[in-house]
């Protein structure tokens, strides 16, 4: 079945991807079934425990439960803040979960008025939360907090 929503999410991941186009495309089964990822690396703050946080795109090509942090995780690079697929010694208790959609697009739910048109769409998006830009500072500055509790 053809997908007609389309959703794009950030995420702050641990560690320092080390990809050639600054893409990927993550394909492991979710609970027996086909899984698919897009991945575009945004940017990366050197993190002193991690080496460094990175930003990135997440783009779901399937709907698995939990299919984006659980590429990530097996990937390597789990989401910061993700207690439930990183180990607790890497992203620390009660760190809030660093993923945020920022993007939903689906077909326009009325049809066009001349039946010449175009199919219409409509395109959702929101800002990046301002709590990614506080962390990214956090890490470039040498800060743990996740690990110290805060």
């Amino acid at each position: 079945a053809e997908r007609r929503v389309h959703k794009r999410y950030r995420a702050l991941l641990l560690g320092r991807l080390e990809l050639a186009s600054g893409t990927a495309l993550l394909e492991w089964p979710v609970d027996g079934k086909e899984a698919l990822t897009k991945l575009e690396v945004l940017s990366e703050v050197p993190h002193v425990q991690e080496g460094a946080i990175t930003t990135v795109n997440l783009s779901p090509l399937t709907g698995r439960r939990h299919q984006l942090r659980r590429h990530v995780a097996q990937f390597g690079h789990p989401i910061l803040g993700d207690d439930l697929y990183c180990p607790i010694d890497r992203t620390g208790r009660g760190a809030q979960l660093f993923l945020q959609c920022i993007e939903v697009g689906f077909p326009h739910p009325c049809p066009p008025v001349d039946s010449g048109a175009e199919n219409r769409s409509v395109l959702v998006t929101t800002p990046e939360a301002l709590r990614f830009g506080r962390r990214r500072l956090r890490a470039q500055m040498g800060w743990d907090y996740e690990r110290a509790g805060h």
